[in-house]
């Protein structure tokens, strides 16, 4: 097994940030610090990123 999840979900900004309640600028703060990798964007332009990774940083960060 090589770890690689061939079946992740992939989300736009908005959504991961509805995902884990946060504001969609906390999701592109993310981004910008690395925490999350930007993994494409879709038709729109707009930014795709790893649903579990988004669950993953705000479950270590926790809530402000």
């Amino acid at each position: 097994m090589t770890g690689d999840n061939p079946q992740r979900v992939l989300v736009d900004s908005i959504s991961a940030a509805v995902a884990v309640d946060r504001p969609k600028a906390t999701i592109r703060a993310w981004a910008h610090r690395g925490l999350i990798t930007r993994q494409g964007q879709d038709a729109k332009g707009r930014a795709l990123y790893d649903l579990a990774e988004v669950y993953r940083v705000a479950q270590r960060l926790g809530k402000p």
